[in-house]
């Protein structure tokens, strides 16, 4: 259990109490409301998001997170006047009796719990800081109620997360290809992530480990090729295996010296760290490389533009 674990209980606890403090009929109100709140954000809000991208070509992954929140908000601010209203003709001996402060807890936990799983879907959305993106990716509770969120909104077709991955294009090229995708902004300063590179290096091994192969070792070289591709495309605004000059992996490993037999690259363009390797764990040709017995040496290149994400290349040698 970690910060992130605490916050979240926390918040479940808060809701709790609130329950109790104003009772079963209004909190089961302001349940059917917040119910009501999500359905109806989760149906217009790629709307939204398509608005946003269409009058700014540069938004990033923070604005989408901020318009989502500034959605619920809006939204829950409507369905709580109308609840309002609609209990306006409640007799006030309804209110102050034990029992509906007790049976308050009840829709008070499930407030709760939806206050918490939106709560884990923002933290893994938006990349607050380095530390919080860490600590979430690392909390327990985080990872569950985030594929709760996951869970349910793929039920919803054209999705909030397909309007945020739209936003930054797509999240990684298949392996081979020869797709070059144009983004919409360039990232001139990114910031290196060294820390986040070793972390990766960790979750590759531990799926190399679950198939029983042996793993990765972190090739320095590998890494200086990782970093300038990830930087490139950062700096001239494409994804893509190849450069804008046609340079593939093979020829940015020939310039820098490198020799090897077999080798790979793996892109992906992600909010955070667990959501670029999910990706690529879930793609068959990036799955390929990070299980193929043939690698012993990996580097990685993380650069992290801020509100436009995480740039990640992985290079694979013999």
């Amino acid at each position: 259990m970690n910060i992130i674990d605490i916050f979240l209980i926390l918040i479940i606890l808060l809701s709790i109490w609130n329950g109790f403090q104003r009772g079963f009929i209004t909190g089961m109100a302001e349940l059917i409301g917040m119910l009501a709140t999500l359905y109806v954000v989760f149906l217009f809000y790629p709307t939204l998001a398509h608005f946003i991208e269409r009058h700014d070509g540069s938004a990033g992954i923070v604005s989408f997170g901020v318009a989502l929140m500034v959605s619920i908000l809006v939204v829950r601010l409507l369905f709580a006047m109308i609840v309002r209203y609609a209990m306006s003709g409640v007799p006030d001996r309804a209110f102050n009796h034990t029992a509906n402060n007790i049976l308050g807890i009840f829709p008070g936990f499930i407030n709760g719990f939806i206050y918490a799983v939106l709560m884990s879907g923002l933290l893994f959305m938006v990349p607050f800081s380095p530390y919080i993106s860490a600590k979430t990716a690392d909390s327990k509770l985080g990872n569950k109620f985030s594929n709760v969120l996951d869970s349910l909104e793929r039920k919803i077709p054209g999705g909030i997360m397909d309007s945020v991955h739209n936003s930054m294009s797509k999240m990684h090229v298949a392996t081979g290809s020869t797709e070059f995708v144009k983004l919409s902004y360039v990232v001139t300063n990114p910031t290196a992530r060294p820390n986040l590179e070793a972390e990766m290096l960790i979750m590759v091994n531990k799926e190399r480990a679950k198939a029983g192969l042996k793993p990765v070792v972190a090739d320095p070289e590998l890494t200086e090729v990782a970093r300038k591709h990830s930087k490139d495309m950062f700096a001239r605004g494409y994804f893509s295996h190849y450069s804008p000059e046609k340079a593939s992996l093979f020829d940015r490993m020939r310039e820098g010296n490198i020799s090897y037999s077999m080798a790979g690259e793996n892109l992906a363009l992600a909010p955070t760290l667990q959501m670029a390797h999910k990706g690529l764990m879930e793609s068959p040709g990036h799955r390929a490389n990070i299980m193929r017995p043939g690698f012993g040496r990996l580097g990685i290149g993380i650069l992290d533009g801020g509100r436009y994400g995480l740039m990640v290349t992985q290079n694979f040698r013999d």
